[in-house]
């Protein structure tokens, strides 16, 4: 096959055969020169593998075995927390949470109504305020310079700023001018349908 190839080759006219065979001796000389460095693919698959584990240990450490857990609602969504917490996010909502829940802490952007199962203290953080409870249900909606708390049962404590209120079932909050309001009565919704 070799052969066949080799005398398929035309020496081109301008050379002579011993010109055109001078020439192809000449590259293949300069590809010998070439150095070729070589590379110990084992060793360096050992240093890969200890620095795989270096990292995965110290993600382990800084993020704990959970890590963060983020549910972002394309469509409304219903999110059931560690526990038994439910999250009731509207179209848009982000809610993002501690993967090994020691603290009941959600942050929130975008709208969600909560229903809150008794026990330690509930937090629900966005960019406008702090929304705390013990085991209640509450719409919160927060977007932009838009921020209010509807409280459904229980009592809800709203923090913006510095100020704090608490509300109970049938009152609202909202921060209007970069104040919170006083708590008033607001129309009541059904928020899990």
């Amino acid at each position: 096959m070799l052969n066949d190839v080799l005398q398929s080759w035309k020496v081109p006219a301008t050379h002579t055969e011993e010109e055109s065979w001078n020439a192809i001796q000449a590259k293949i000389s300069q590809m010998e020169d070439t150095p070729v460095v070589s590379i110990n693919r084992r060793r360096n698959f050992g240093w890969v593998a200890a620095a795989a584990v270096v990292v995965l240990v110290a993600s382990i450490l800084v993020l704990g075995p959970s890590g963060t857990e983020e549910v972002v609602a394309d469509v409304k969504q219903e999110v059931a927390l560690p526990d038994g917490s439910v999250a009731h996010l509207n179209n848009g909502a982000t809610l993002a949470y501690d993967g090994d829940w020691d603290n009941r802490e959600v942050k929130l952007q975008g709208e969600a109504f909560f229903e809150v199962t008794k026990g330690e203290k509930f937090s629900v953080v966005t960019e406008q305020g702090v929304v705390e409870v013990l085991g209640t249900s509450f719409n919160v909606y927060e977007s932009g310079d838009l921020y209010h708390v509807d409280c459904y049962t229980g009592k809800v404590k709203v923090s913006h700023n510095g100020v704090s209120h608490i509300i109970t079932p049938g009152q609202s909050v909202k921060v209007q001018n970069g104040e919170l309001s006083q708590p008033f009565e607001f129309v009541r919704q059904d928020q899990t349908g």
